[in-house]
């Protein structure tokens, strides 16, 4: 097996045939690609794609229109593969793309929203869920169920094609409470269950950028995040048994 290109990361395949398949991924400098073999994954091409973060989720519900998700938004190709086209409007941290026909199809984000589309992507709309986990992967066994797992156990079940999406959760990473949320800037992170002895909190904007990172040696840690311009952001906690995103508002 052999491919030209340069793919380093890879993260996830789709066949639309015994012979023609796709992998998504980035390369050395972190940039998405996408590779494509036709001839049963014993060789695999590389297409540039003119993305400066990387791929993490690839499908194709046809033979010719396929989609892609990860660091830096959507993208879609309308020729098996051959050029892929950004779109507009939606850039953000997508982990899992599933489309059940040309038109319509649910991405997910790291910090637990699902997107759905009717139009191929022209728009979307926000599903209802309680989720704040890294969703990490989405399945469509028929046009009206599908599932989505992520992290600390999350597991939505989206039925119907609508925005009734219920959330199972089995608890196994930190769990986190951060309040006030919306907050002037002071902020506390707290470990409501499970003891630890060093947590790493990152704060990272909407595009992916990591505004603040530091160690605390406690359960609880007290934020002054003053000098973050008002909006939107993603809060990590890192742990030794594992890591939890929250989504937290600043104003």
């Amino acid at each position: 097996m052999k491919f030209t290109g340069p793919g380093k990361y890879l993260e996830s395949v789709f066949f639309i045939s015994a012979d023609t398949g796709f992998i998504a991924g980035s390369n050395s400098a972190n940039q998405g690609i996408v590779m494509r073999t036709t001839d049963g994954g014993v060789t695999w091409i590389s297409f540039p794609i003119g993305l400066e973060r990387g791929l993490v989720s690839v499908h194709f519900p046809g033979h010719h229109t396929g989609y892609a998700v990860g660091n830096a938004g959507i993208i879609k190709t309308l020729d098996a593969g051959l050029t892929w086209n950004l779109l507009p409007g939606m850039t953000g941290l997508y982990s899992s793309v599933f489309f059940t026909d040309d038109s319509t199809g649910y991405v997910t984000t790291i910090s637990g929203n699902i997107f759905r589309t009717e139009d191929g992507g022209i728009t979307w709309t926000e599903q209802s869920t309680p989720s704040c986990n890294y969703l990490n992967t989405l399945y469509f066994p028929d046009a009206n169920t599908g599932y989505a797992a992520g992290d600390n156990g999350a597991i939505l079940n989206i039925k119907n094609g609508t925005t009734s999406v219920d959330e199972k959760s089995v608890q196994t990473g930190p769990r986190v409470t951060v309040y006030p949320n919306p907050s002037d800037g002071k902020v506390t992170v707290e470990i409501k269950r499970g003891q630890t002895d060093r947590m790493d909190i990152s704060i990272f904007d909407l595009q992916g950028r990591q505004l603040f990172h530091k160690a605390f040696l406690s359960n609880t840690a007290n934020l002054d995040l003053g000098l973050v311009a008002k909006g939107l952001y993603l809060l990590k906690v890192q742990t030794r048994q594992g890591f939890e995103y929250q989504k937290i508002v600043l104003r």
